[in-house]
């Protein structure tokens, strides 16, 4: 059995530091073991929610990042933060996904939640949020919340490769996903994760 896995950036930036930190969450999905495939769902073009398209005349980029996620077994996203929350694009994408509702392909489906920022703060604030909207979406958000803060040092492949830390603890969090444990309970805090020491500084 192959899981299908729907990866998904909150940053339309090309030098996304929450994009880096989600390729490195899909080399960790090909390399396991047991059959995965990660595949990347592009929101960006999604036009803005409009309810009186959502029955009819439904753009074809929403009909087809709804197929996309209702084939997937669970989700991975990653959010940076602007103004306390996640950005709208990914808002937009989440009102599309989530109808209709009670029956829409995020309805049930679990969700593993990261975020990363060049800043000490993570992006926490806007995990959580997404946490909440992902909830009322009917979605399953899964396993602990995971923050990068200072995240410069994702762009070191030295750091991010599938022998590294992060890479082990991101293959913990594809594991709960897979195994769709029940979410964690409201107020968990959210584990972050800092920048492995260089050689220099272990040995200093």
């Amino acid at each position: 059995m192959v899981h299908h896995i729907a990866m998904v950036s909150g940053s339309i930036r090309h030098v996304s530091l929450n994009r880096k930190l989600l390729s490195v969450a899909e080399s960790v999905a090909e390399n396991r073991p047991n059959k995965v495939r990660a595949e990347f769902l592009d929101i960006h073009n999604l036009p803005f929610y409009d309810g009186d398209r959502e029955t009819e005349n439904t753009p074809a980029e929403v009909l087809e990042a709804k197929r996309f996620v209702s084939s997937c077994d669970g989700l991975v996203i990653a959010t940076p933060e602007y103004n306390g929350a996640p950005p709208g694009v990914l808002q937009n994408a989440l009102d599309w996904l989530s109808r209709p509702w009670g029956n829409s392909p995020l309805t049930g489906k679990p969700v593993v939640t990261l975020s990363a920022s060049p800043g000490p703060g993570g992006a926490r604030a806007a995990q959580d949020r997404l946490r909440q909207i992902l909830i009322r979406c009917g979605a399953q958000p899964t396993g602990e919340p995971f923050s990068v803060p200072c995240a410069d040092w994702l762009c070191n492949p030295e750091l991010t490769g599938t022998g590294s830390a992060l890479a082990g603890h991101l293959a913990d969090l594809l594991d709960t996903l897979l195994s769709a444990r029940s979410p964690a309970p409201s107020g968990r805090p959210v584990r972050q994760w800092r920048r492995p020491p260089a050689p220099e500084e272990a040995l200093g």
